[in-house]
Order: structure tokens, then C-alpha cells, then sequence
């Protein structure tokens, strides 16, 4: 009866040991490293260390550029980070630095760095990246408060996701190019198809800029941004590009009362067994519970009391 080698047999155990840790922690280690790049520990950090040093040799010109444009500096404002806090931009310790403000043709303007720490929340334990996220943002004052309006240029990813279901379509319209293009979310659809005529559309395809940037009416303002410190260069294209997207929404837009967010619709079941779908039925569930749980207002035989008439 043949023995067996103890080194060999140890050595197998080894090498079989090795394949399994490899096996196991190679798709772990891909997650862990996915995650931490999408929750923005990483996002525009390579950007902003070309950019910090260019920031700051521009920083003695800055009051001197927004004089020019008729326009106020300040270093800093916190009061400006509400317009943009807290979404898209969560984060710690909120400041709004490089304050830029003024009136720029008829359109009162706002333009600021953004910064906050990444917050910890909703985020592996792994990860301590503690450095400040730089965001440039760019706010135009709107004629009248409105819902949110979000205009998410896409990336042929992004396409490829949406039609397979693994991604939020968003609001459809007649241009399919726009479609392919752009991702739209609104609190009312109303409002975004009002904002977005054709002429809207193929304006927006058509110029570079605002091709490439997000777009977002927040309440009182109509807002852009990118992941870089703020610099001279973009403003005064970022400046017009807002302003232009103003000039082309219709007039009646801001004569209108305020819409309240639209009512929950009826589940699209061409796009069962997706991820948009389960997205679409826990949505629809949260909406039918809430209703539920509100309570019931009791009237009088009188009618409405004095209080709510």
C-alpha cells in the first residue's frame, strides 16, 4: 500500500486552501473597491489635485474678475450651501467658499465652491477617507419657486442599464435621441414636459454644454455642478448656459400656481421581472401604506369647520 507524502500532502493543502481564499475574496475585494469608488470617496479626488494649485494662483484675481462682471466676492458664505445641500450633495461640515453673486444680464446669479466631508453613513466600515469633496455649483434665481426637475445627461452605460432594467428610466418623451441622451425625474410630469418643449430638447442636444452637465430646479433656483474646484475659466460658460435654458422655458411656466408632486402611477407590467419594476411595486406599496396610516378628517354636520374653511 503506497504511503503518502506529508509535504505533499500539506503542500496540497496549501495551494488548495490558497485557490479557495483567492476564489472568495477576489469578487469581495471587486465589490468593496466598487463601492467605495461609487460612494465618492474617490470621485474627481484625481481632478482636484491638478486643479487646487491652478485655484490658487487664480485666488488674488478673484474679486477682481467678479468686479468686471459686476458681481460681489466673498471667501466664504455657508448661507449658499442650503441651496445645494442635502442632495446631490450630502456630506459633513457643509461650508460654501469663493462666493460669487450678482446680476448677470436679468438673471440674478450665484456661483460657489462647494465642500463637506464624505458622510460615514451607509458606508462600509473599511473605508476612513475622510477628504474634503470640491463641487462647483452654479445657481441662477428662478421667477418663481418650482418642484424639483433633475436632467441627468447619460453615458452609453447608463443606456445599456435603463434598457435592460437595471436602472430608472425616467420620463419618456417624443424625441428619442433626448430619450437615449438623458435621464428626467420630476416631482410633477406636468411640469417637466411644460419645461421641456421640442425646441428645449433640441437645444439641449445641440449644445456642448449642456449636453455634458446636470441640470436641477430646486425651489428657487435652477442649479449645475461638476466635481472640481471652483475656477475662473467655466463660470461664464456655465453662467450663459443657464441663462439660455431660462430664456427657452415658455413664460406661462411661472405664471402657474405652484403643482403639487404627482400621484403615485399605475405599475408599467411590460417591464415585469426587472429591477425597475420591484423599484416601481416597493414605491407604489410605500405610497398605498402612507395613505392608509393618515388620518381621517372628521366633519360636523355643519360642514368644514371655521378652521379649515
Amino acid at each position: 500500500m503506497p504511503l503518502v507524502d506529508p509535504a505533499s500532502s500539506a503542500a496540497l493543502w496549501v495551494t488548495s486552501a490558497l485557490c479557495f481564499a483567492s476564489i472568495v475574496a477576489v469578487p469581495i475585494l471587486a465589490v468593496w473597491y466598487l463601492q467605495r469608488w461609487t460612494t465618492g470617496s474617490l470621485i474627481g479626488w484625481r481632478e482636484q489635485k491638478r486643479l487646487i494649485p491652478h485655484q490658487q494662483r487664480q485666488m488674488p484675481y478673484f474679486r477682481q474678475w467678479a468686479a468686471e462682471r459686476g458681481m460681489i466676492y466673498a471667501p466664504r458664505n455657508d448661507a449658499w450651501a442650503g441651496i445645494a445641500a442635502p442632495w446631490p450633495f450630502i456630506g459633513e461640515d457643509a461650508r460654501a467658499e469663493h462666493v460669487f453673486t450678482g446680476t448677470v444680464g436679468c438673471h440674478e446669479v450665484a456661483a460657489f465652491q462647494y465642500s463637506g466631508r464624505l458622510s460615514e453613513r451607509g458606508r462600509v466600515g473599511l473605508i476612513r477617507d475622510r477628504r474634503r469633496v470640491l463641487i462647483t455649483c452654479v445657481a441662477v434665481r428662478l421667477p418663481a419657486p418650482r418642484l424639483e426637475l433633475l436632467i441627468i445627461p447619460g453615458t452609453a452605460f447608463d443606456q445599456a442599464t435603463q434598457r435592460a432594467g437595471f436602472a430608472p428610466v425616467g420620463l419618456r418623451y417624443e424625441n428619442p435621441r433626448f430619450n437615449e441622451r438623458f435621464r428626467v425625474t420630476a416631482e410633477n410630469e406636468r411640469f417637466a414636459h411644460d419645461v421641456l418643449t421640442p425646441r428645449m430638447m433640441e437645444w439641449m442636444l445641440a449644445d456642448p454644454l449642456a449636453s455634458q452637465r446636470p441640470l436641477m430646479v430646486r425651489g428657487a433656483f435652477l442649479i449645475t455642478w461638476h466635481k472640481e474646484p471652483i475656477t475662473l475659466e467655466p463660470l461664464d460658460s456655465l453662467i450663459g448656459m443657464l441663462g439660455g435654458f431660462l430664456d427657452r422655458v415658455p413664460g406661462h411656466v411661472w405664471t402657474q400656481p405652484l403643482m403639487r408632486p404627482r400621484p403615485p402611477q399605475a405599475l408599467d407590467h411590460t417591464c415585469r421581472g426587472t429591477c425597475a419594476y420591484t423599484s416601481m411595486r416597493k414605491s407604489a406599496r410605500a405610497n398605498t401604506s402612507a395613505r392608509s396610516t393618515r388620518p381621517e378628517r372628521k366633519l360636523s354636520s355643519h360642514g368644514p369647520s371655521k378652521r379649515h374653511r
